[in-house]
This record gives C-alpha cells, structure tokens and sequence, in this order.
C-alpha cells in the first residue's frame, strides 16, 4: 500500500489503513510489533480484518488501502473540557480544543514540521481550528508538512486569505467538518501536495460563515476548495460522510472577511482557473469522489484541466452540475452507483477516462462484509457510466458535454443492467431534451453486440427528442464500419426527417430505446412563441412536404 512513514514505528506504535470498501467505516487501526522500514515491511501484533487480503498493491494495481503512521514524537495534545449532560448530541463532551493559528504575518515565512495534534479546533467557532493561516497574504516559503492531525473537533488545516503556503506529507484523521481548505475564496498559489484525509464526520454544531453558510454541516469534505487558483497534486480523499473533493467555488465575490483585502477587489472565485489538479485520489467517501457543484465552476480563459485522478468505491465519482470550461482528463472512475452525472452544465469535456463498472477485486471485498453495491447485491439494478440530462443551455458555452476517448469496463453480463451511457431525469426541467452532446473514439470493452452500449429506456416515459452526436460510430451498431452519425430516441417526429442515410431500425441493438442515423447531419433549432398565445391549444406540426409529425 502507499505510505505515510514519517512517525515512529516501533512495537506499541499504531498504523491506521483506509477503507477498501465504498464506506470509511471500514478503515482500521491497528498496533505495530515491528517494522522493516527499508523494505516497506511492517508487522502488526494482530491479524488483520480479511478484507485488506484484497486491498495490498500485490492484490490491485490500483484500488489499494493507504497506510499512515499515527504517531509523531512531538504532540500537542489539548484537554477536554467536560459538560454537564448531553451537549448538541455529544455526552460529556464540549468539543473545544486548543486551536493554533498563525496570524497577518505577511512576507514572514511560517514552518510547522512533524507533530501530532490532538483534541484541536473549537466546534462552532469560526476560526477555531488546528492549524490555520489567516489573513496573512503572501507568506512564501510557510511549509505545513508531515504532521498528524487527529481527532480534530473541527476542520484539520485551514489556509484563509493567506498565499503561497505549501502542506506536504500531512496526514489527517478523524474530523468534524471540511479538512484541508481554501476558506474565502482568494486563496492563491498554495500547494496541497501529498495530503491524506480520512474519516470526515458532519458536525453536530452549525459553524455560519461571514456569508451565513454553514457547507460543513451540509456536507463535509476532505478537501474544500472555495479558491481554484491553487494547486493539488498527488492528494488521498479516503472517507467523508459527504465528498472528497468539492469545488465549491462563489460566483458573487470573495466571501468577508478577505474581501476587506484592497487586491481582492473584482475577483470572481468562480472565475478562476484551477493551477494544478493532478494525480489525485478519492475513495470510500459515502456519497461523491469529487463533486463539481452549483452554482458553478465556469472558469475563465483556458480550459482548466482535471488530469488523472484515481476515484473508486464512493457512491459517485464526479458529479459535474452546473459547470463549464473544464476538461476531466485521463483517470479512473470505478464501482459506483453512477460514474459521471453531468447535468446543467454549460460544456465541459472528458476526455481519456476509464470507467469501470465494476470491477472483480470490489466483488471478492465485499466477501467480507454488507455493503450493498448493486453489482454484487442486486446485478438486476445494475450501475451507469455517463449519464446524460436534459437541459437547454443557453449560455456562451455551447453545448454540455464532449466526450472523447472514453473506455468503458465492467459493463459486461458480471453486471446485467449496468449501461455505459444512460439518462436520468433527476431534476430535469423539460420534457424535450434540448441537450447536445457528442462522442468520439468511445471504447467498450468486453461487451457483446446485443449489449446495451447507450440506453434512455428508463426515461421515455417523461423525455422526448434525445439526440447524441456520434462523432465517429464508435457508439453505433457494431454490425457496421463505424460511419459517423446520430443517434436518437425512436421517435417518429425525429426519424421521419433524418438525412444521410436514414435511421437504421433494423439495426438498433444495442441502443436502448434508440436508433441510428448514419452520416446524418442534425442541428437544434430553438421555436419560441409569445406568451401572448394561450399555449394550451398550439401544436407544432413539422412536414418536408410528404411526412408530416406533430
């Protein structure tokens, strides 16, 4: 497994092991007998849960536990303070620890090395965290790095209008709310490499900022990142309640009190492009692996780039709604419920992505406990890949979605209902799918010809005029050499006027619900009428002069 080596490990040390699991309930500490540092050997004085048999490097290339040392030989470690009775749902417990932050230091190096804090951060105090940079502006040279925050009452490490600032090596367990965050928004140029975060709990104590919201007890996240203009790399999100990774990013301004800084004037953190976002990893978070949430993440200039990041076993790898601009490259999406809702967005690309389905070292893990996953519970209910919506996107961005050089695996009869390609209606705001997309060089492997590859079956029933542009056939019947085209949803109104080669309906199989339209060139026209018009009795009639649809 990755490691984390820097505390002691000697007999009576202790080692935590993140979950191989889609739960971070099934993480596990355990208490060292002995270490071979050398030879990345470690000895634990007792046998450890069947589960990890499956989760070593020798197990999975990829899908392995992380392994941190919990110890450091400088601590500081806060009393408890004791409460009389039940206090927000914590007996005996205040949640008020000691808090360490280093304050409007500008152009004064600041470095934090090697200790283990414990019992740090003041639950419901704004501010009140185990380490945080405040308003200290440029700070260039400040290294956080290779310490151990553990059972913090609220948030781990915190940068707050404070630039420059790298956290390095540090590992984080146990907490209340976000972890490792960008708080205002105008955060720049720090760097968040090599972080491990596990076990993030929703707070029992609502903690309201300057602009009155409280997202750690919406949903906390290992990595909170208000500012994009930062740089991860190398970083493990490995158990949230709520996210790994949230770009929760603020279209109305940087939020109080960094917006009192004279050069945060007009400084848009929705706007921002991300500096770097590379080779990360998000597991066992209960609901997203990194989630790209409303209202937006839009940058501005070039096309910010999400590259290669390793995501597996949440219930979601990336939720992408309501963004723009960006380009989800390379990386992996594995054993989840749906691996890409894109819905409201206004363009965004992914291109390189592999998408597993499922995979066969998640099914013998689930040997060992009741996690339900619907691949190994109940193949019936199956999992999504890509799944498209319905939105009319009417910004300066075009179209939602672009998707390009996609592999799909474990789509195959290991897992009967899961689809590579779907549509859901979750939140769709028409009944016609006004939505354009396209794919191009898409890959399916291990399917047979009959497979579903795309299917909109489930919301017929509520939709009409699904359109995809398949840029090169690589989604269309394998029966055929792969002429680019469209495919639509079996509608007549849609069918009937298709240029190029017509609609196939003799060989739709596998496309759900779906035809193919080979060498057919297909534009959306928007019809608008005035509300003037009672629209009770209007009906739109379309006719090429011999087939006429309503």
């Amino acid at each position: 497994a990755a490691c984390w080596w820097e505390g002691p490990t000697s007999a009576g040390d202790r080692i935590y092991i993140t979950s191989p699991e889609r739960k971070m309930k099934y993480a596990h500490t355990a208490e060292l007998a002995g270490a071979d540092i050398q030879n990345g050997k470690l000895v634990v004085s007792e046998p450890l849960p069947e589960r990890f048999k499956h989760a070593t490097k020798k197990a999975t290339e990829l899908f392995f536990s992380r392994v941190a040392a919990v110890e450091r030989l400088v601590f500081l470690d806060a009393e408890e303070e004791e409460a009389d009775g039940d206090v927000d749902g914590e007996e005996d417990k205040m949640l008020i620890g000691g808090h360490a932050i280093v304050f409007f230091t500008p152009g004064v190096a600041q470095k934090i090395e090697g200790m283990k804090i414990t019992n740090f951060g003041q639950q419901g105090n704004l501010g009140r965290y185990p380490l945080h940079f405040h308003l200290c502006r440029d700070v260039d040279g400040s290294v956080l790095s290779k310490n151990v925050i553990y059972d913090s009452n609220q948030r781990c490490a915190v940068v707050h209008g404070s630039h420059n600032v790298t956290l390095y090596d540090n590992v984080a367990l146990h907490s209340f709310g976000h972890c490792y965050v960008t708080e205002d928004g105008f955060e720049q140029d720090n760097v968040f490499e090599r972080n491990l975060g596990a076990g993030m709990e929703k707070p029992t104590r609502k903690l309201f900022a300057s602009d009155g919201v409280d997202s750690d007890e919406r949903g906390p996240s290992v990595f909170w990142i208000m500012s994009p203009a930062n740089h991860w790399i190398k970083n493990v999100a490995a158990g949230s309640v709520h996210a790994g990774f949230w770009f929760e990013t603020n279209l109305a301004g940087v939020r109080a009190p960094s917006n009192l800084l004279p050069e945060s004037k007009g400084f848009i953190p929705s706007h921002q492009p991300v500096k770097t976002f590379r080779d990360n990893v998000a597991h066992s978070n209960n609901e997203f692996g990194i989630q790209y949430y409303q209202p937006g993440w839009k940058p501005r200039g070039p096309e910010s780039v999400i590259e290669g990041s390793i995501v597996y076993r949440n219930d979601i790898c990336h939720l992408v709604h309501g963004n723009g601009n960006f380009v989800i490259k390379g990386g992996i999406c594995a054993d989840h419920e749906a691996a890409v809702p894109a819905f409201q967005n206004y363009g965004f690309r992914i291109d390189g992505l592999t998408i597993y389905g499922y995979t066969q070292n998640y099914l013998d893990v689930l040997d060992y406990s009741n996690t339900f996953f619907e691949c190994k519970r109940d193949p019936t209910r199956g999992v999504v890949g890509i799944t498209m919506h319905p939105f009319a996107t009417y910004g300066t961005y075009g179209a939602q979605g672009h998707f390009s050089n996609v592999v799909f695996r474990g789509f195959d009869e290991g897992c009967p209902a899961a689809v590579p390609i779907g549509m859901s209606m979750t939140l769709a705001w028409h009944s016609v799918d006004f939505s354009p997309r396209s794919f191009t060089h898409t890959k399916f492997e291990g399917l047979g010809a009959t497979t579903d590859r795309i299917s909109v079956c489930r919301a017929m029933n509520r939709l009409t005029g699904v359109v995809v542009h398949d840029r090169d056939g690589t989604i269309g019947p394998m029966s055929l050499s792969g002429a680019p085209g469209f495919i639509v949803s079996n509608e007549p109104k849609i069918t009937s006027f298709a240029n190029g080669d017509g609609c196939l309906q003799d060989e739709a199989e596998g496309l759900g619900c779906m035809v193919y339209c080979p060498n057919a060139c297909l534009r959306m026209i928007l019809v608008m009428v005035s509300n003037t018009y009672s629209m009770r009795n209007i009906t739109m009639i379309i006719s090429d002069g011999k087939v006429e649809e309503e």
